[in-house]
């Protein structure tokens, strides 16, 4: 059962995060694409467009390793119930 709940918060995390970058992704394309295009008056800024994609990454990154610690702690519980449960 708990192996069930330690994979149910896997998919649960990781499904979410993956769908939301790939969004957020594809509106900052489309954003840079938009401003970039020479009908438009505005001009992207490189340092803006660097800075954001680097934010991205990191909190991209900083998701994946929060996901990775539940996860792990989430096993460990599991691990400490059966061991439990073995001794008695």
């Amino acid at each position: 059962m708990l192996n069930q709940a330690t994979a149910a918060f896997e998919h649960a995390v990781i499904a979410p995060l993956v769908v939301l970058n790939g969004g957020a992704v594809v509106a900052f394309l489309t954003l840079i694409g938009a401003v970039a295009d020479s009908k438009s008056s505005l001009s992207p800024d490189a340092g803006w467009v660097a800075a954001a994609t680097v934010s991205w990454a990191l909190g991209l990154i900083a998701a994946a390793l929060a996901a990775t610690y539940g996860f792990r702690r989430q096993q460990a519980i599991s691990v400490a119930h059966r061991l439990q449960r073995q001794d008695l």
